[in-house]
């Protein structure tokens, strides 16, 4: 498949001719438009530039990459006296997540940690089902984390999946490691100037605590003080955070 790209102003017979090789997957079409803007500036210049070819290819890779190819290879060459680009593309197989799995969980249950999996990615908790793309599982990593410091767990670390391919490379298990860490809760809350009535609600539901935040183990309170000035004259109130010990 080729297509002729002719700059404004620029004669017919100086018209760059880009070809595309190798691709089933995607199409021409599909290709170009993903790298329009690097190809519409490979015709407005006296010549191809390398860079400009390189920027394109690299366009195309990350479309192959959001569509479950994650061994494409596009590579461009400037052939015919500079009147010719020709991408060269490799697609390699379609990859699909085979299996799933966490280890380092307590507070949170497998269940939940696939809820959270399959609301980042649909279907990834069915073996065979969704499409490996690379930044959307990374993404369910950054999820888990969220909901970890969501329940008071500020230390928490999520690691980036672990991917291992088959020997086909059509599928991928995933395995995510996980350190909890000590869960959090705020022993004390000191309030300066007063609770806002649009806030007294909100501040009623403190007991029995939230997680990270509320009655500490201890049984601490919810005080309205007025916090020390520190050196500079500025008021601070008193930190109050500590490790629940379950």
């Amino acid at each position: 498949m080729l297509i002729l790209l002719a700059a404004a102003g620029r004669a017919p017979a100086a018209a760059v001719e880009i070809r595309f090789e190798g691709h089933r997957a995607l199409s021409a079409e599909e290709l170009r438009r993903e790298a329009a803007h690097e190809l519409e500036r490979l015709v407005q210049t006296a010549a191809p530039r390398p860079a400009d070819v390189e920027d394109a290819a690299f366009q195309m890779e990350r479309r192959y990459r959001r569509e479950g190819y994650p061994f494409a290879a596009v590579e461009g060459r400037i052939e015919h006296g500079g009147n010719r680009v020709v991408f060269r593309i490799r697609e390699g197989p379609q990859v699909r997540v085979g299996g799933l799995s966490f280890s380092g969980h307590e507070a949170l249950s497998l269940q939940r940690l696939h809820e959270i999996a399959q609301a980042e990615v649909p279907g990834i908790a069915e073996p065979g089902r969704a499409v490996y793309v690379a930044a959307a599982v990374e993404g369910i990593a950054d999820a888990v984390r969220a909901e970890y410091l969501d329940q008071g767990f500020r230390d928490v670390v999520v690691e980036a999946p672990e991917a291992r391919f088959t020997e086909d490379r059509r599928l991928v298990d995933l395995a995510f490691r996980i350190r909890e860490g000590p869960r959090w809760t705020v022993e004390r809350l000191d309030v300066v100037g007063g609770v806002p009535p649009e806030a007294a609600a909100e501040f009623e539901t403190l007991h029995p605590p939230h997680p990270g935040l509320g009655r500490g183990a201890a049984g601490g309170d919810l005080r309205r003080t007025r916090p020390p000035r520190s050196r500079s004259g500025d008021r601070r109130g008193p930190r109050g955070a500590r490790p629940h010990a379950p």
